[in-house]
């Protein structure tokens, strides 16, 4: 068995469309700059956690702490720029203080109805197989 330890961390990028086909990378210009390099990221969530109408950013790491990127506005060029809030915001590690094998996000509707982001087709029939109570009242696909 190998654990998330033995992986070599990839670091997660921003890309912005360029308005043709294309995406410029833009994460350091925007603040996601990961600490120390570690992040090694199974999930993430994109939600307007506070109602500035700006998203957040969460992001579920494996076995090392995770990220909560908040927006705020900058008053100039990009306009907005991301902070982590993870530590302060208490979502970086566990209760005790421990890292976790953060695999899924569930986030909640304005309706208050649960949403699960799942990375894959797979991993939305993977959660349903080990937790049969959990129903998907719909799904819906990225397109490509």
């Amino acid at each position: 068995f190998c654990g998330p330890v033995d992986y070599a961390v990839v670091l997660d990028l921003v890309g912005i469309w360029r308005g043709d086909v294309t995406f410029g990378v833009r994460s350091a210009e925007l603040g996601f700059v990961e600490r120390d390099g570690r992040g090694k990221g199974l999930a993430r969530a994109i939600v307007d956690l506070d109602g500035d109408l700006a998203p957040e950013v969460y992001v579920a790491n494996d076995m090392c702490p995770n990220y909560l990127w908040a927006s705020r506005p900058t008053g100039g060029s990009p306009g907005i720029r991301y902070e982590d809030v993870a530590i302060a915001s208490g979502c970086a590690v566990s209760d005790d203080g421990e890292n976790e094998a953060s695999m899924g996000v569930v986030a909640e509707d304005l309706d208050g109805a649960p949403v699960y982001l799942g990375k894959s087709a797979w991993e939305i029939g993977y959660v349903q197989d080990k937790n049969p109570a959990i129903r998907f009242a719909a799904t819906k696909e990225r397109l490509a």
